[in-house]
C-alpha cells in the first residue's frame, strides 16, 4: 500500500453512525440528540464505547434520557404520540454501526453492554447524559463465576473452563504448552481466569464475530506481537497522519532476563531451576532502534538483568516461557507512540500501519495496542496508542 493508494477511490465526505438498542435502531431523532460518539478498542482492556446524549426535553422541560419514565414509572415519549424514550439502562444490549455514507452500508463495530449512565446537570447550559458499554461477549465472561479443580496445562485448563459454559475458543500458534499439573485450583471470574493464562502464552483475548444471526462468537487467544497481515494503513507524516509523537526509552530494557523456579519432584539443589534468555532468543531486529552496526541497544543495556521469580515455575520449560514472554513484553515497550488520523474503521487494535516521513529511527511498520474513534464536533477522527514492531519474523 502507498500512500496513493492510501487515499484512492475514497470519499472522506459524509462520517455517519448508528445505534441499535435491543437489536432496534434508536431512530433519527436520538441520533440527532447525540453530541458525540466513541469506540475505544484496546489490547488489554475490554473494548468498550460511549456516546453523550443532549438530556433535556425543551417542551416538557424535564431530563430525557437520565430518566426515561416519570414518577409512577410510565415511560416518556420523544414527541407527543411519538416512540417512547429509549431507556439505555445498564444491561442492556446496544451495538454501534460507525463509518461513511460513501462507502454503503454502515459496518457493524461493537456489540455491548450498557455498564453506566452518568447525566450531567451543569451551572449553566443544559444537561447532558453519558452513556458507556462494554463488549456484550466480553461482558458475559466476567459474569460468570468458576470455582474448580482441573488437571493438564494452562491450555488444557482454559478450554475444560470454557467447554464446561459453552464458549468456543480458538488458540494462536503455540510454541509449547508448558508442564502439565495435576489438581490447578481455578477460582474467580471466567474472564480473568482465562486472562492470566493466555498472558502466560503472551497472547490477548480477542472476539471473532458470528458468521450469521443467532449464532454465538468465538474468543480468540491471539499473538498482537507476531502477524503475517499487512499493514492496513500507510501514513506519511505532513500529508496522512495528522499528528505522531513516538518515544524510545531504555530507561526499562535489561540485556537478558533470568527467570527462577522450583521443582517440587526434585530433591536437594536439583530443586532449583534458572534459565537465562537474551534478545537473541526472540529474534530481535539488528535495526530496531535505527540503522544496524548504528544504533544498538546492548550499548545502553550491557550488564543489566532482570530476575523474575513468577508463580508456577516448577520446570525448565515453565522457566524458558517465562523469560521469552517478559523478553516479549520488554520488546513492546521500546519504542511506542500516540498519533491521530483521518477516521479509518479498518484501524483497529491488533493491526499494524506503516509510518514514514520521520527519519530512519522512528519509520516502519507500528502495531496499535489502542484505538479511539470518535465523531463529534471535529467530524470523524482516529487516535491510536502503538509500538514499533521490532522482533524479526
Amino acid at each position: 500500500m502507498t500512500a496513493e493508494t492510501f487515499l484512492s477511490g475514497r470519499a472522506f465526505l459524509t462520517p455517519a453512525f448508528r445505534i441499535e438498542l435491543d437489536g432496534r435502531s434508536t431512530g433519527p431523532e436520538v441520533i440527532s440528540d447525540v453530541l458525540e460518539v466513541s469506540f475505544t478498542d484496546d489490547l488489554a482492556n475490554i473494548p468498550s464505547f460511549e456516546f453523550v446524549l443532549h438530556d433535556w426535553d425543551p417542551v416538557a422541560l424535564r431530563p430525557r434520557y437520565s430518566s426515561p419514565w416519570d414518577a409512577n414509572g410510565q415511560p416518556f415519549t420523544l414527541h407527543d404520540g411519538g416512540p417512547e424514550v429509549p431507556n439505555f439502562e445498564p444491561g442492556a444490549r446496544v451495538a454501534l454501526y460507525l463509518g461513511y455514507l460513501e462507502d454503503g452500508a454502515l459496518p457493524l463495530i461493537m456489540e455491548g453492554e450498557v455498564v453506566s449512565l452518568a447525566p450531567v446537570f451543569p451551572a449553566s447550559g443544559t444537561p447532558t447524559c453519558r452513556v458507556r458499554a462494554l463488549n456484550a461477549f466480553l461482558r458475559g465472561l466476567q459474569k460468570i463465576r468458576v470455582e474448580q479443580n482441573e488437571n493438564g496445562t494452562p491450555k488444557d485448563v482454559v478450554d475444560a473452563i470454557c467447554a464446561g459454559h459453552g464458549v468456543s475458543v480458538r488458540w494462536a500458534t503455540l510454541e509449547a504448552e508448558g508442564e502439565a499439573e495435576t489438581n490447578v485450583e481455578v477460582e474467580g471470574t471466567l474472564y480473568d481466569e482465562i486472562a492470566k493464562r493466555a498472558k502466560g502464552y503472551g497472547l490477548v483475548m480477542t472476539v471473532v464475530p458470528p458468521d450469521a444471526p443467532g449464532e454465538e462468537p468465538v474468543l480468540y487467544l491471539a499473538r498482537p506481537s507476531q502477524s503475517n497481515d499487512g499493514p492496513v494503513a500507510e501514513f506519511v507524516w505532513g500529508r496522512t497522519l495528522i499528528s505522531f509523537t513516538p518515544a524510545l526509552s531504555a530507561a526499562n530494557q535489561v540485556s537478558a532476563v533470568v527467570c527462577r523456579g522450583g521443582d517440587p519432584h526434585a530433591a536437594g539443589s536439583a530443586q532449583n531451576i534458572e534459565v537465562v534468555r537474551t534478545w537473541a532468543d526472540i529474534g530481535l531486529s539488528p535495526e530496531a532502534l535505527g540503522p544496524a552496526r548504528v544504533a544498538d541497544l546492548e550499548t545502553a543495556v550491557r550488564g543489566i538483568r532482570e530476575v523474575i521469580k513468577p508463580a508456577g515455575v516448577q520446570t525448565v520449560a515453565d522457566a524458558e516461557r517465562a523469560a521469552l514472554a517478559r523478553l516479549q513484553e520488554l520488546a513492546a515497550e521500546m519504542i511506542t507512540g500516540a498519533g491521530s488520523a483521518i477516521g479509518l474503521p479498518a484501524l483497529r487494535a491488533g493491526k499494524t500501519v506503516a509510518m514514514s516521513g520521520m527519519g530512519a529511527r522512528f519509520d516502519g511498520i507500528y502495531r496499535l495496542t489502542q484505538t479511539t474513534h470518535a465523531i463529534g464536533g471535529a467530524g470523524y477522527t482516529t487516535s491510536f496508542q502503538c509500538r514499533k514492531e521490532v522482533l524479526d519474523g
